[in-house]
């Protein structure tokens, strides 16, 4: 007995839209890291988490730690939404909500942590 070919052959994937989303938000983390690898070449800053000529009063103006709380508040956060979508997935919650629901969570990212 042949067994069938095809796309649609072999086990399904058990977390398919985890992982389709892992894919964006690990490209946003190492953009992210890169910026503040980029941040510590130009100003020539190893240690530390500020420029040596940064107000402190005035954070803002300072691009390294711009990009390294970028960095970081996105570590703080998107592992937590991760986790939360994959329980989701494996309970049972609609594709297409949890699609929305990680869109919207990216987008938000994107815009709030840039």
């Amino acid at each position: 007995m042949s067994e069938p070919l095809g796309p649609n052959v072999g086990p399904k994937p058990l977390l398919p839209i985890a992982g389709i989303w892992s894919v964006p938000v690990t490209a946003y983390h190492l953009f992210l890291s890169g910026r503040v690898g980029w941040q510590r070449k130009q100003h020539q800053v190893i240690m530390g988490d500020r420029l040596p000529n940064s107000d402190n009063n005035n954070l803002v103006s300072d691009p390294l730690h711009t990009a390294i709380r970028a960095h970081a508040n996105f570590l703080e956060n998107v592992p937590l939404a991760m986790i939360l979508a994959v329980i989701a997935e494996l309970n049972g919650m609609p594709r297409r909500t949890l699609h929305w629901a990680l869109a919207g969570f990216f987008a938000v990212r994107g815009i709030l942590g840039h």
